[in-house]
């Protein structure tokens, strides 16, 4: 590269590709923060349910869906399978705020004319979400035992470089130092992940706050984005 020693040059082709991996597995990750988040708020819509005596109704549970939906004078009414109300039960949680536990109709009647429908459902959510929690913890760990060793290794080398050689240029500099930050931002986004991974409980009948809790540790895992940093030592300093 123009305007680079070939020590820094070779060194930043090689912490490039490693870099630009973790980039591309950070889409995997936040997506799996932004799915754990959902399955955990769908959580509570149900939450404390495992412990509360349900008030049956006789209302069918067709007529409390129909209830709880856009109303639509032309649709008849039919059988709802486990499927069906279980996707009902996502359209309500996305347009409108309904009472938890026994001062639920929608619990009830699900309850009442659907015996097991949630709990098929939360069963299916926990799972996905221990699928979640797998994918990520694999990715990140993945990155901890391999690529940050060897990112580490380099970072040094760059420094170590920069310090000593009188002659090293500006780009030499910036590049060194997008080395540096880079991976002081990975390596701790990735602790950070893990330490999530380790901390959250999937149990769907958890306590309401502590899953709010739950949520909050989610929200505030802010993974920064280091595609800047990435270009900078790609490409240069100047593009």
């Amino acid at each position: 590269m123009i305007g680079t020693s070939k020590e820094i040059d070779a060194i930043r082709q090689q912490y490039e590709p490693l870099l630009k991996n973790w980039i591309e597995d950070q889409t995997i990750v936040d997506r799996c923060l932004t799915a754990l988040a959902s399955i955990l708020e769908t959580y509570i819509l149900f939450s404390g349910l495992k412990n509360e005596n349900v008030d049956l109704s006789s209302v069918s549970v067709d007529r409390i869906l129909e209830g709880y939906s856009v109303v639509n004078t032309e649709r008849q009414c039919e059988s709802i399978l486990y499927g069906q109300a279980m996707d009902m039960i996502y359209r309500i949680k996305r347009t409108k705020q309904i009472e938890r536990g026994n001062a639920s109709p929608l619990i009830a009647n699900l309850t009442a004319n659907l015996p097991g429908a949630i709990t098929l459902f939360l069963h299916h959510k926990s799972n996905s979400a221990t699928k979640i929690l797998h994918e990520m913890k694999q990715a990140c760990e993945k990155h901890a035992k391999q690529t940050l060793p060897k990112m580490e290794k380099l970072m040094s080398m760059a420094a170590l470089h920069t310090a000593t050689d009188s002659k090293c240029s500006d780009a030499d500099n910036k590049i060194a130092e997008a080395i540096q930050q880079s991976f002081v931002t990975v390596e701790k986004d990735i602790n950070t992940i893990l330490e999530l991974i380790a901390s959250v409980t999937l149990d769907p009948y958890e306590k309401e706050e502590n899953i709010h809790a739950y949520l909050q540790q989610i929200n505030s895992c802010n993974i920064q984005n280091v595609r800047s940093l990435w270009h900078i030592i790609k490409y240069g300093p100047t593009i």
